[in-house]
């Protein structure tokens, strides 16, 4: 899914030319935590366009995705916690996490800024909207990011704010938690992840459940003295 050997931009996915590249600038995307959650974090997030947010979402996701090479993943949920601390490329891996988790954090936090419903549910709005573009632009793990944020306890009990949102910005925000519900196995999105063009960028955690699935479904060595490779598993690790 990653294209190599051209620089540029477009929709958010900016293009390098190697791992290392895209290691070295997603090094530069981790949250600082310093900028204050106040009025002015408020209306400078509402000046900026769904579609601009949506698109440096993608970017940030992208590059860190990118970084990531396949047998990272591998590794993360086949090496024991000791040795996870010694591997060093792991920390790309554990990079798009812990962004993921921010995002879902920073959307919740912007959407509780303020006290008045109409205020929180204008800020609802706009990232029902950005969740709607990252659709189109096939980032499905910014999307499950702020659909965390979103329906996390603290906002899906503010009834008083979601019956302020448009009913047609609902209706079509409704479709998205649909695509990325965990009924049958998250067959929803599957289905969309198998049918979506290029670039895309997958839905991370869901992708290292399975792996994990993998991982501890079988084990690695069989035979009457375990001295053979279970290439059965590898198969399946292949595959996810």
């Amino acid at each position: 899914d990653r294209e190599r050997g051209r620089s540029g931009t477009a929709g958010g996915y900016i293009q390098f030319h190697s791992y290392d590249e895209y290691e070295k600038e997603a090094m530069l995307l981790e949250p600082s935590y310093n900028l204050p959650m106040d009025k002015d974090r408020y209306h400078t997030l509402m000046d900026f366009s769904d579609d601009d947010i949506a698109e440096e979402l993608t970017r940030i996701d992208w590059i860190m995705y990118s970084s990531i090479r396949i047998r990272d993943f591998v590794r993360y949920v086949s090496l024991s916690g000791n040795k996870k601390d010694k591997c060093k490329s792991l920390r790309n891996v554990n990079r798009m996490i812990n962004h993921f988790n921010h995002v879902a954090k920073w959307v919740a936090n912007l959407i509780l800024l303020r006290d008045k419903a109409r205020h929180r549910a204008q800020m609802l709005e706009k990232f029902m909207n950005i969740a709607l573009r990252l659709r189109q632009l096939n980032n499905y793990n910014g999307l499950a990011a702020v659909l965390a944020g979103i329906n996390g306890i603290a906002i899906h009990r503010l009834a008083q704010t979601r019956a302020l949102v448009p009913a047609d910005v609902q209706k079509r925000f409704a479709r998205a938690v649909i695509l990325m519900g965990t009924q049958k196995s998250h067959f929803a999105y599957r289905l969309a992840w198998e049918n979506s063009p290029l670039p895309r960028i997958p839905f991370i955690p869901l992708h290292l459940r399975d792996l994990v699935s993998a991982e501890e479904g079988s084990k690695t060595y069989v035979g009457p003295s375990e001295d053979r490779i279970n290439w059965k598993k590898f198969e399946v690790l292949g595959e996810v």
